[in-house]
């Protein structure tokens, strides 16, 4: 949404210029979980779960700017001509390409209680702990120039192929504490009462020993930006 593209061609005084972009985003979150629960004495019911994560992201961007006019001519010297005459090569198109790709797995935990004093009051309790994922971002990006030929058209390619700079960084995830309670009313009536507590700047990025990049800035940001949060229902 806040992307904005400028290309480098005056289109008052050259024009002619078709361009394109194609923007492509896909992506996954699985998860497995191994889980438990006991009962005990029909009063107190206790579960657990453990949530193993798995993340991919892919976002690609392809921009393409095309001589559809043919107005565009490049002058480049001639390394075979003694006498150093320029060559005038006719561009067809240009085309610049980026890739960003992060993936990493994660694993998090879930507890919650029930308590049943009596058959009418039932009072619970959950809480989810911050998930702890690892992982790491992958860069591509290149650029290629296709000029017209004698025998077709010639693709000169400038690449830059290479790991992203946050290899195996860490995110943690904010906690969820939820409290809960529940009175019958015979057997078709009841309410209900929850009260969800997040704390959103306990968010952290972190780094490996190996890579030792510093996050300070953006851990001081999530403290000041974000909050507690009470959410009722």
């Amino acid at each position: 949404g806040g992307r904005q593209y400028i290309s480098s061609i005056d289109p008052e005084q050259f024009g002619g210029i078709q361009q394109s972009i194609l923007q492509d985003e896909e992506g996954r979150k699985n998860e497995w979980y191994i889980s438990g629960a006991a009962n005990i004495s029909d009063n107190l019911y206790i579960g657990m779960t453990i949530g193993i994560q798995s993340v991919n992201y892919s976002q690609s961007f392809r921009i393409v700017e095309e001589d559809i006019n043919n107005v565009h001519e490049l002058l480049i010297p001639d390394p075979d001509d003694p006498l150093n005459f320029d060559l005038l090569i006719d561009t067809e198109s240009v085309e610049y390409r980026d890739q960003f790709t992060p993936s990493g797995n994660g694993i998090n935990a879930r507890l919650g209680l029930i308590f049943r004093p009596s058959d009418a009051f039932r009072f619970g309790l959950s809480f989810q702990s911050p998930t702890f994922l690892d992982l790491t971002d992958e860069y591509t990006s290149g650029m290629v120039h296709n000029v017209a030929g004698t025998n077709g058209t010639i693709s000169f390619r400038d690449s830059l192929d290479s790991e992203g700079l946050f290899t195996d960084y860490t995110l943690t995830t904010p906690y969820v504490v939820t409290l809960g309670g529940m009175y019958l009313f015979g057997k078709r009536r009841f309410i209900t009462a929850d009260v969800e507590i997040t704390d959103y700047s306990s968010a952290n990025l972190g780094s490996s020993a190996e890579n030792n990049i510093n996050f300070n800035s953006e851990n001081e940001a999530i403290s000041e930006l974000l909050d507690f949060a009470i959410n009722y229902r």
